[in-house]
């Protein structure tokens, strides 16, 4: 089973944040106060989710990239939640989704995240991107 196959590994060296960064075509400087996981599925890293602008005890944001659908598991899920909620002790989380990105949107809204406005002309090419929200008393992976 592909989920027996999956491990979280922690940032150590700023290695997994970088391949996050890379990955999506952006520079790291606009990180602060942030924390990485990352998946591996048979030892090869596959995804990874920064924790950023993290305000314990009220927020953080995400912000995910991964190369592989096997990384969404329910094990995985549960522990991004966990620490967003648990370790910070957090009431919510943020995000944000280019509005034309359908399959992020989807897959985040089946997570129990809801669009809470619309940034205009925000991104750098000028695109739109929705903020959307989890809050703890949302949170279904418990």
């Amino acid at each position: 089973m592909a989920a027996d196959c999956i491990s979280i590994i922690y940032n150590q060296n700023q290695q997994l944040t970088d391949w996050v960064c890379q990955g999506l075509n952006i520079d790291t400087s606009w990180l602060n106060r942030y924390m990485t996981l990352g998946v591996q599925y048979h030892g090869k890293t596959i995804a990874a989710l920064i924790y950023h602008d993290i305000k314990p005890t009220q927020e953080l944001s995400w912000t995910i990239y991964s190369i592989d659908k096997h990384w969404c598991t329910k094990k995985v899920i549960k522990e991004f939640m966990r620490i967003a909620f648990e370790v910070f002790k957090c009431r919510r989380i943020n995000l944000l989704v280019t509005v034309n990105n359908t399959t992020c949107l989807n897959f985040v809204s089946r997570l129990g995240f809801q669009i809470e406005g619309r940034l205009r002309e925000y991104r750098e090419d000028g695109q739109d991107c929705y903020i959307l929200s989890l809050l703890k008393s949302e949170n279904k992976y418990k």
